[in-house]
């Protein structure tokens, strides 16, 4: 379960998105990444956990999968399980990118090509 504490948030506080595209680091970028974060990590975790689960989908190797100790031990890792290489490599895999909205939200969405993550 994930919840978004954005419930009652007022139309004069609407986050405006720096200029989209490659730039510099700067604060206004970071805080747009971390505003960005607080409206994408309940879909980020989904698509993280479903990729954990066997690509062929029948109930058997799934039953094995859950049963097995490959479930238990990536989610007991937090860190790895989360870090931004397998993400971006999720990402791009999958034709996943940030997309940004006019009323200050974001979310996932699937792009025609694999989306560039810059690794700093």
């Amino acid at each position: 379960l994930c919840l978004r504490a954005d419930a009652g948030a007022s139309a004069d506080k609407v986050f405006k998105w720096p200029d989209p595209g490659l730039g510099q680091r700067t604060s206004d970028r970071v805080k747009a990444g971390k505003e960005a974060a607080r409206w994408i990590a309940c879909e980020v975790c989904e698509e993280r956990l479903l990729s954990l689960f066997p690509s062929s989908g029948d109930a058997d190797s799934i039953d094995h999968f859950i049963e097995g100790e490959t479930l238990v031990d990536s989610l007991g890792d937090a860190k790895s399980l989360c870090s931004m290489r397998p993400l971006a490599q999720l990402f791009r895999g999958r034709k996943l990118d940030v997309a940004t909205r006019p009323d200050g939200t974001a979310a996932l969405a699937k792009t025609d090509s694999p989306p560039f993550f810059e690794e700093i």
